[in-house]
């Protein structure tokens, strides 16, 4: 302790250096502050990190938070999910019994549902010898087995077409709200059942080859000219692009503002494209339409081949009001034409009914349905889609090339 060297406090609180002895050794003297400003000061500096990281903070909590919910959906929205859907089954497998297309001695699966959502008010079906399993019920290799497929949406189609018999399989699903989801019938499927519930219901038939084959034959519309074969032309419609069993989406502001539509963007597979017919060998090519636009769009989009078509304005002509849409067409078109038609769901069931369709060679149908904004038919005439639908079906059923028109 001799040794160390002594630093003398003056009265005014600093260290005198001179104070320290000679023969000492250097000391670092530290100063210190009170005890009391040491502890503002230390509060301070932790209020201050704490703010500044506040924001950070608050971000890895959202962050936590959404990543929680994507995970963990509401118990509310899972509710809601799994009801939806299977509360119509009873009444809607009681009426496709009815309507004979589930039949005594057919399996039938649910898509969706636990063994807990079929406890209920199924007993006419066992009645009815029918069959009624779920997903957890049935082996996981199950292939081609099931008589029908009841499914709350189409999003499932994949696992749907392994499980159901080859040849008459039928799939069942009510159709969505949401345009957007852009659903399209497969072309293996034809439409066997519509109806309204709580929702419209479809029911889609899986069809054989023998039977399409067998379907095609009965096939004498589509026109008698050109060089395509009543076989070449048959074998053509199985290249339609896929009917949207919802309609679409209609156009986003800023697809206005380039001029663009459904009909223009979407991949339309135009019959001379899919038959490859350079269309030279009809004495005429002609086109029909009831909308003054489709005139400019059929300029533009129109595989026309160079060859010149005769274009018909029913819409400003007014000539077919006299005499029918039917005894006009028969006076200005044969069927060894070549005939392009746009026209709106009355016209063209007016044609089907007087037997005047099977003048036409490709049809643009256009169908108003109560999903779509038109403020020009707001009396209530607005089909339902599944009417509009159904006409599609039997146009196709003629055999001839249609598509959907979409404003």
């Amino acid at each position: 302790m001799e040794n160390l060297g002594r630093a003398l406090r003056s009265n005014k609180g600093e260290y005198d250096e001179e104070a320290i002895e000679s023969n000492s050794p250097a000391v670092l003297v530290i100063k210190l502050p009170d005890s009391r400003a040491m502890r503002v000061m230390s509060l301070s500096l932790f209020l201050t990190v704490l703010f500044l990281a506040l924001p950070s903070l608050r971000s890895t909590s959202t962050s936590l938070m959404i990543r929680a919910s994507m995970f963990k959906p509401a118990a509310a929205d899972r509710d809601a999910a799994a009801g939806d859907g299977f509360k119509i089954l009873p009444i809607l497998l009681r009426d496709l019994v009815e309507e004979g297309l589930v039949k005594k001695g057919h399996r039938g699966l649910v898509i969706g549902a636990t063994a807990a959502d079929m406890e209920e008010d199924f007993e006419f079906l066992r009645d009815a010898g029918v069959d009624l399993l779920t997903q957890e019920e049935t082996n996981a290799d199950a292939h081609h087995v099931f008589d029908f497929v009841f499914t709350r949406n189409f999003n499932s189609m994949e696992v749907v077409d392994g499980v159901l018999k080859e040849d008459t399989g039928l799939v069942v699903s009510p159709l969505g709200r949401d345009p957007s989801n852009g659903l399209r019938l497969l072309s293996s499927y034809k439409i066997v059942y519509l109806r309204r519930f709580e929702s419209t219901v479809v029911a889609m038939r899986k069809m054989a080859t023998s039977t399409v084959a067998d379907e095609e034959e009965e096939v004498s519309c589509g026109g008698g000219g050109g060089a395509a074969t009543s076989e070449e032309k048959k074998a053509a419609l199985k290249g339609l692009e896929d009917v949207y069993l919802e309609p679409p989406r209609r156009a986003s502001a800023v697809e206005e503002k380039k001029k663009t539509s459904f009909k223009t963007s979407r991949m339309i597979k135009f019959l001379p494209d899919l038959l490859k017919d350079s269309l030279d060998e009809y004495p005429r090519r002609v086109f029909i339409t009831d909308d003054t636009s489709a005139v400019e769009w059929f300029y533009k989009s129109y595989p026309m081949r160079d060859q010149e078509f005769e274009v018909y304005n029913v819409e400003t002509s007014g000539a077919h009001k006299e005499t029918g849409v039917s005894n006009w067409m028969r006076e200005k078109v044969g069927r060894e034409d070549y005939v392009v038609m746009k026209a709106e769901a009355q016209v063209v069931e007016e044609m089907l009914k007087e037997k005047t369709l099977c003048l036409v060679d490709e049809l643009f149908l256009e169908c108003k349905n109560q999903w779509q904004d038109d403020e020009d038919q707001s009396d209530g005439s607005k089909r339902a889609y599944w009417q509009c639908l159904a006409l599609y079906g039997k146009v196709r059923d003629e055999g001839i090339a249609v598509h959907q028109w979409w404003d």
